[in-house]
């Protein structure tokens, strides 16, 4: 992965997809993402994976863009011991679709849709191919300003409904100027942020 390269802009990760290939894509991504999902695919599709990633810190909260070829990505209780991570993840799909299983309730996630999932729990997907953008927030940060912190998780803001579209297109637009933004500019529209998502 490469930094930003713009000195006075937001630091960034950004590896372009389809950079790398095949065997050595899929295990550098796994090891992008081991922390949250634990992967897995067929070995044909290993052949042929491509993936991209970008990454941008906004103060506490983490600003992500991810595209992958089709993938099983799920997050085992072992993995949730494992990371000790206590963070909410807002994900926006801006291509791609599939099933998921969250503690029991099955739902489908399509293109446009908002999904949350707490990182504190576990959730199960079906295999895809995605793109997205992600923004993962402290459970210390978002908590606090909901009357029930434990109700997000799984939640799905359907693109095609006013709230779910309206956090849908904001996102995406945010991942667009990320790599314009100042340090400064970026903390201050985290703030924003958090209070919009709550």
């Amino acid at each position: 992965m490469s930094k930003t390269s713009d000195p006075a802009g937001l630091p960034g990760l950004i590896l372009p997809f389809g950079q790398t290939f095949g065997e050595a894509a899929f295990q550098q991504w796994a090891e992008t993402v081991a922390t949250v999902y634990d992967l897995d695919a067929t070995h044909d599709e290993i052949d042929n994976f491509r993936f991209g990633f970008s990454a941008w810190h906004f103060g506490s909260l983490v600003l992500g863009v991810s595209e992958t070829d089709k993938i099983k990505f799920w997050r085992s209780p072992q993995t949730v011991a494992r990371s000790g991570i206590d963070h909410y993840l807002v994900q926006v799909y801006e291509q791609g679709s599939f099933g998921s299983n969250v503690e029991g309730k099955d739902m489908l996630v399509e293109t446009g849709d908002v999904w949350i999932v707490d990182l504190s729990r576990s959730v199960r997907n079906d295999q895809a191919s995605f793109r997205s953008t992600n923004l993962a927030i402290p459970r210390s940060v978002l908590a606090p300003l909901l009357p029930d912190p434990d109700a997000l998780h799984g939640l799905k803001l359907s693109g095609s409904s006013a709230t779910g579209g309206l956090l849908s297109r904001y996102l995406s637009d945010l991942s667009k100027q990320a790599e314009t933004m100042t340090p400064e500019e970026a903390i201050s529209v985290a703030q924003s942020t958090v209070h919009l998502i709550a």
